[in-house]
């Protein structure tokens, strides 16, 4: 989902004061870039107009047109400027709307919406999809083979995945594990992070007792007495720009390459990119399907989310914030 207003880039402020002033003239027709950039300062989150704002293809634009024009329903609220701003927006999406989205188009919406999640269990091992279910296969989720004897169905709305083709706003995350050949649930769990309903859903799977073998055990004491008389560590120097000031609670350490591992508090563990120091999204225009979200750049799937882990401690790290 794109950033709160609140919380855009100084830099997104000089661009969207420049698109309402270009819309003073009733004669310009707005660019791709600039109706996203309408979206991303206006539109309510959790809608497919907001997802248009952070760069996804949404399938359905009619609903896209809809959701803009429900702003201006509300539009007294607005300064002159913003209200003709938001027309022109009504017009792009209106001349820009298509026939009848397909299911493939649809499915491309999801999977860029929901790349952090798909990349996360990736990150573990299994090969995520948008499977549907329903009659005539109305209701969609996020489907994978955990093992040969389970698979994992996820979603986050009413039986489905939330996207345009849905009448509904995101919600808690819901887990259900399946045995394959007869289709009876065996564990499931809820949570507003895919991540921990997954966790959940996986930890309550009955598991067969297993001895751990004996020269596993020997390695495990070797390490922990090679870690406990380890050397004292020499602290690792971190230059951060003066933005992350009021972010250093958050920073938990740093990752293997180095990049900025910070604790999201929503979805948990994320890794920020090495460039920006700025979270990834999903990209249908980049090589890895992830991007950065501050300078769109080709980015490594970790930052989209999943299993990220800490190399450097918070503690192993001295911060300096450079003016």
């Amino acid at each position: 989902m794109t950033d709160s207003f609140d919380t855009q880039p100084a830099f997104f402020d000089v661009e969207l004061a420049r698109v309402i002033t270009a819309c003073r003239n009733h004669d310009h027709h707005l660019t791709d870039s600039e109706s996203r950039t309408l979206a991303a300062a206006y539109a309510q989150q959790g809608t497919p107009l907001a997802n248009w704002g952070t760069g996804i293809d949404v399938a359905h634009t009619a609903r896209l047109f809809t959701d803009t024009r429900r702003l201006l329903d509300a539009a007294s609220i607005l300064a002159d400027d913003t209200r003709t701003a938001l027309c022109a927006l009504a017009e792009y999406l209106r001349d820009r709307a298509r026939g009848v989205p397909t299911r493939a188009d649809y499915e491309h919406e999801l999977i860029q919406i929901y790349a952090r999640e798909i990349a996360f269990l990736r990150a573990r091992g299994h090969m995520p999809y948008i499977a549907r279910t329903g009659l005539g296969g109305s209701c969609t989720g996020l489907a994978a083979s955990l093992n040969d004897k389970h698979e994992l169905y996820a979603t986050n709305g009413d039986a489905c995945l939330v996207g345009s083709e849905t009448e509904e706003r995101p919600g808690p995350w819901s887990v259900g594990i399946y045995e394959i050949d007869t289709g009876h649930a065996t564990t499931d769990a809820v949570h507003p992070c895919l991540a921990t309903a997954y966790s959940d859903a996986v930890a309550a799977l009955p598991r067969p007792r297993a001895r751990t073998p004996l020269h596993l055990l020997r390695r495990i004491a070797t390490a922990l007495r090679l870690y406990r008389k380890g050397p004292h560590q020499v602290k690792t120097t971190l230059h951060l720009p003066a933005h992350f000031a009021d972010r250093l609670d958050q920073i938990v350490g740093l990752d293997a390459q180095g990049c900025v591992v910070i604790d999201d508090r929503s979805v948990g563990l994320v890794a920020l990119t090495a460039c920006c120091h700025a979270y990834g999204k999903g990209s249908a225009h980049s090589t890895s399907g992830v991007s950065c979200r501050a300078c769109h750049n080709d980015v490594d799937i970790k930052h989209a989310g999943g299993d990220v882990e800490v190399a450097i401690g918070r503690d192993n790290i001295d911060i300096v914030i450079e003016s």
